[in-house]
């Protein structure tokens, strides 16, 4: 499958499940219903600043409820996509079975990405001081060492993306799923490098749409309460859409590439065959 079709593929998924965006649409307005009560519809920078500290609080309580959620929610996505139909009976179990993984694998992720990336940035801010314009040697190596460190950083920030997605199709441990992620990558980077750049500026579209939109509105209605609720309202919908059709799509391409993986004797898998119309997925996976 290629990234076109997954996108595709995702769409048509994202439309079978209503019942998950209601759920992380209500997520993501009592989120921005409580950010709005924090700092108003249009927080100054001093308004902000007051109140940075218990911004953060919110901010990694949130993180925290959306990890515990990202277990059930892509859980009942993987089950759709394979029968067809929506479940959600375990929906609250596959979320406390998933939680501790899914967090241990965040903080692993942004470790392993950060270290990356400070690390280079510290030896390439070395080339550029000892260079300091007098020595111009210097400062292209620390050019040099910056570029190659951004390059290393975003290809393993790229597996790293999709390690959430890996955990819930294989119900793998922490290191195990970050090593199953840079497995399929490294064989499929092409078609997975497509895919994220695909649903990047689908994202980014979204984005620019959504920021039109509020200042439409702002033009229109009197920046305020109402005028907030509004915002977070339009953006809680649109963004729970966003989130599942971009899960979708991420798990319909790995559910792909796994069994393509699985089958050595090339012989075209049966979730090929049964992605050409959107249903059951047989992904036999260990």
């Amino acid at each position: 499958m290629n990234a076109i079709e997954s996108v595709k593929k995702g769409f048509e998924a994202a439309k079978n499940l209503v019942p998950l965006m209601v759920v992380v649409g209500i997520f993501n307005l009592v989120s921005g219903g409580i950010m709005l009560a924090i700092l108003g519809a249009a927080p100054s920078p001093e308004k902000i600043a007051d109140v940075s500290a218990g911004v953060g609080v919110v901010l990694f309580l949130v993180s925290l409820c959306w990890i515990f959620l990202e277990g059930g929610v892509f859980s009942a996505m993987v089950s759709t996509i394979k029968t067809g139909e929506f479940d959600s009976e375990n929906f609250i179990s596959d979320c406390a079975s998933f939680f501790l993984r899914l967090l241990g694998l965040s903080l692993l992720s942004i470790l392993i990405a950060g270290g990356i990336l400070l690390f280079g940035l510290f030896i390439s801010g070395i080339f550029l001081s000892i260079g300091g314009g007098n020595n111009p040697f210097f400062g292209v190596i620390g050019m040099i060492f910056m570029f190659i460190t951004i390059i290393l950083f975003f290809l393993v920030l790229m597996p790293l993306a999709f390690g959430q997605y890996m955990m819930i199709i294989k119900d793998g441990k922490i290191v195990a799923t970050i090593k199953d992620s840079f497995a399929v990558f490294k064989k499929y980077w092409g078609r997975i490098v497509l895919m994220l750049a695909l649903l990047m500026l689908i994202f980014i579209g979204l984005i620019l749409a959504l920021n039109l939109i509020s200042w439409i509105l702002g033009k229109l209605i009197p920046v305020g309460l109402i005028f907030g609720i509004i915002n977070v309202v339009f953006r809680s919908s649109v963004n729970a859409f966003g989130t599942i059709f971009i899960g979708c799509t991420m798990l319909i391409m790995l559910l792909s590439l796994i069994t393509n993986q699985d089958n050595p004797d090339n012989s075209k898998p049966q979730v090929e065959k049964k992605l050409e119309s959107f249903g059951d997925i047989d992904t036999e996976i260990e």
